[in-house]
């Protein structure tokens, strides 16, 4: 009998699919393969570190298995020149069913007599710009034949190459393809199936175009003689530009991702009869968390609250960027040797006392930073404070580049703070000398240390980013039973919304209205800064081989000077047009099938003229930290409490274009008054019922329909806003009655404002 666990999941057994389904011979051919693993242990007896290699029987998850199933299935009966796209969890053995799918796809025949492959080359698709050494090893490993897995791990020349060869298995990055898009004309009569790892962050964008073009047959194979004649060169060539970014019916693509976008899933899903998009296959967190494959990273989470009182110290009180200002004085505690030194004090104390002796004393703990500075900060606090504690472990640091601290003038890399190659970081966390990474973007995605039990998270995290580094800890291993999560600066609410939305499938409500386009064309068209006789001049130079791109400067010079000659509000709502044109149209033609070459040519003068724009100027405000100083500042701890997610799929809505974009003018405040403002947000004395209440209003002005309409309708920002206050407002008088003390609390000058601002803030990201 299969056993059911308390999360309701069947607990399905390989065996039993095998008895149904499947031969054992054909199983252990397809599935099961012997592998041989390196890793580096510390030897008790021998008082070191010692490299061990031990040979693994790995055989597919009954997910894995599954997908891998269905998709061969699928691929035989639907031919090729279709997408896939594979919701699987973060942590649920991604790696693996890539490097399954990578060889079943390699030798798949659409019938038992045909005596060609269903598809030439499988190319396996990472965004990293280093190549993905799990993937590669992974689909490496998994080889029965030397020489089938070729991965680019040197150039663009080396993957042309590969390519031309006609290689069956080749992986690779996707910034290597825009060198090579417009030198491979030897592919047109191949068939290529393309494994994206990470679908989400790689395929929405102008780099994936390259990948295709690099694949891609001529639109004008199509045509029938006599049907191209009112097609001129540049015409003809810019309907291939044009084909180049749709679907091609000679690749298949086949997209991995535990978080997809509204992009992804309307690129890569499935559509389906009511107009919804969902994935071709799906094992969610919640599923992967029932079965016992990835743990729960939200169930033991606790916050800290930062409480700060700054002072000014000049005599001038001159008005300045409220927002900027406040951004900036934030940032500015947030760095604060007092800050990082407190900061650092909490969390080596919870280390040393909790993760330290988790996983048989083997817990690896994680920072997250909010920037590079902060990285190097951190790190020297840690290394500070590790030696006065005398603790027997060092930390690490992780970090693109190199950055200047100019407290001390000193410049700091990750090879340098190390001690070693920056390509050996990952690696060398494992030795238990190591047992605390420090981090700044880096080791936030595609990091897979299943020692990692504890994250300490400085950094504001919010949707997908959040779900990917909070999951670098979901990973399962001997003697890991619970995970824990310090933060410092994130709402619990925050985080649960942006789980949620990934918790089981996510589907996308309906696909994007390319009208939208047009109306973006009309917007623009008003300013009457180019004619369509410009447009034609600079797409004739721009195709000319022959003339220099420098050319095509002097045609942007008229326009740019008529743009110099409006007010800076028309100057910024010009180029925010432009902008949102560019990104849409460069998506929308991805998913839709039509062949408007005025769009296309539109598309490339824009392209160019939005970088001919002078950039916008912004006072950089650097005068203002030597004004203030730190008074005082203490974190108190919060209640450590689980977030819960609510089963149910998430559902995403398509990108949207709401009319004209204006750009408002900064609201300005005088120092004094920002740092009133500031003080009596985080040196306030808010309680848990008074925060339940700024939820309750907070959830009014969500729900209210005429608030909606509002919003939803051809409003000024300015209406929609006095709206909003109103209803503000109203909730807030509601209140009078039954918490007399948060009212006048809320109403108070200042705080008043400041609970707006950051509530409607919070309004319009739900809209």
């Amino acid at each position: 009998e299969n056993p059911v666990n308390p999360n309701g999941f069947q607990t399905h057994y390989l065996w039993e699919e095998v008895l149904q389904s499947e031969s054992l011979l054909d199983l252990i051919e397809n599935f099961v393969h012997i592998r041989t693993e390196k890793s580096k242990e510390y030897d008790n007896n021998q008082q070191r570190i010692v490299e061990t290699k031990k040979d693994v029987l790995i055989f597919p998850r009954y997910h894995q298995l599954n997908v891998i199933r269905k998709l061969k299935k699928s691929v035989i009966e639907e031919g090729v020149g279709n997408n896939y796209l594979i919701q699987h969890t973060t942590g649920s053995g991604k790696s693996l069913s890539i490097g399954w799918l990578s060889h079943l796809l390699s030798s798949l025949y659409q019938s038992s007599t045909d005596t060609k492959r269903m598809f030439d080359t499988i190319i396996v698709v990472t965004d990293r710009r280093v190549l993905d050494k799990q993937i590669q090893n992974t689909i490496k490993q998994l080889e029965q034949t030397k020489g089938v897995v070729c991965p680019v791990d040197l150039d663009s020349n080396q993957l042309k190459e590969f390519l031309e060869q006609g290689k069956s298995i080749i992986v690779t990055t996707v910034q290597k393809f825009p060198v090579i898009s417009n030198s491979i004309s030897e592919l047109k009569t191949k068939s290529f199936g393309v494994v994206i790892d990470e679908v989400h962050s790689s395929q929405s964008g102008e780099t994936s175009r390259h990948l295709k073009k690099s694949l891609s047959k001529s639109i004008l194979n199509t045509f029938n003689e006599g049907e191209d004649e009112d097609l001129t060169d540049v015409d003809k060539q810019i309907l291939d530009e044009i084909n180049n970014r749709g679907q091609q019916s000679h690749i298949s693509y086949f997209g991995f991702s535990g978080t997809p976008k509204n992009k992804t899933l309307e690129l890569f899903g499935r559509k389906q009869e009511n107009g919804e998009f969902k994935s071709f296959d799906l094992y969610s967190m919640r599923q992967s968390i029932g079965e016992g494959f990835t743990l729960d990273v939200l169930k033991e989470y606790t916050t800290y609250q930062r409480y700060f009182k700054l002072n000014k110290t000049v005599e001038e009180d001159k008005e300045l960027p409220e927002s900027r200002v406040k951004k900036m004085l934030v940032n500015w505690v947030d760095i604060q040797p007092h800050t990082i030194h407190e900061k650092t004090k909490i969390m080596l104390e919870h280390f040393v006392h909790h993760t330290s002796t988790k996983l048989g004393g083997r817990g690896r703990g994680m920072v997250v930073t909010r920037s590079r500075l902060h990285c190097v900060k951190f790190k020297l606090e840690f290394d500070e404070q590790m030696k006065q504690m005398d603790l027997p472990y060092r930390c690490l640091v992780g970090f693109s580049g190199t950055v200047q601290d100019e407290d001390s003038g000193i410049d700091y890399t990750e090879t340098s703070m190390n001690g070693f190659s920056s390509n050996h970081t990952q690696e060398n966390f494992k030795d238990p000398k190591y047992r605390i990474l420090i981090v700044n973007n880096k080791f936030q995605t595609g990091f897979d240390e299943p020692l990692l039990h504890t994250m300490y998270v400085d950094k504001p995290l919010n949707g997908l980013q959040c779900v990917q580094t909070l999951s670098r800890l979901n990973r399962t291993t001997s003697g890991k039973t619970d995970t824990f999560v310090l933060d410092f600066v994130n709402d619990t609410e925050v985080i649960r919304e942006s789980f949620q939305n990934f918790y089981e499938g996510t589907i996308l409500s309906e696909e994007t209205d390319s009208r939208i386009l047009y109306q973006l064309e009309q917007e623009i068209n008003k300013f009457h800064l180019f004619t369509d006789d410009l447009v034609e001049k600079f797409i004739e130079t721009f195709y000319k081989e022959e003339i220099p791109l420098e050319q095509l400067q002097g045609i942007l010079d008229f326009t740019v000077r008529d743009w110099n000659q409006l007010e800076e509000q028309q100057r910024e709502e010009f180029r925010s047009n432009i902008q949102s044109f560019i990104r849409l149209y460069g998506y929308i033609t991805q998913i839709v099938t039509f062949q408007d070459i005025g769009l296309e040519k539109l598309f490339i003068f824009l392209k160019f003229l939005n970088k001919k724009l002078p950039r916008r100027t912004v006072d950089r405000l650097t005068d203002i930290v030597s004004s203030i100083d730190l008074e005082s500042f203490r974190i108190e701890k919060n209640e450590s409490i689980p977030i819960v997610l609510t089963p149910g799929d998430g559902v995403t809505d398509p990108i949207k274009v709401g009319g004209t974009l204006r750009t408002e003018e900064e609201s300005k405040d005088y120092l004094s008054k920002i740092i009133e403002l500031l003080n009596k947000n985080f040196g306030s004395d808010l309680t848990k019922d008074d925060k339940v209440n700024l939820n309750r209003i907070y959830e009014d002005m969500v729900n209210d329909e005429e608030l909606k309409t509002v919003h939803e309708g051809d409003n000024t920002e300015t209406n929609k806003r006095h709206k909003f206050d109103e209803k503000f407002e109203d909730s807030l008088l509601g209140l009078v009655e039954k918490d007399t003390n948060f009212y006048n609390k809320v109403r108070k000058e200042g705080i008043n404002k400041f609970v707006k601002d950051k509530m409607y803030e919070y309004f319009l990201k739900s809209m």
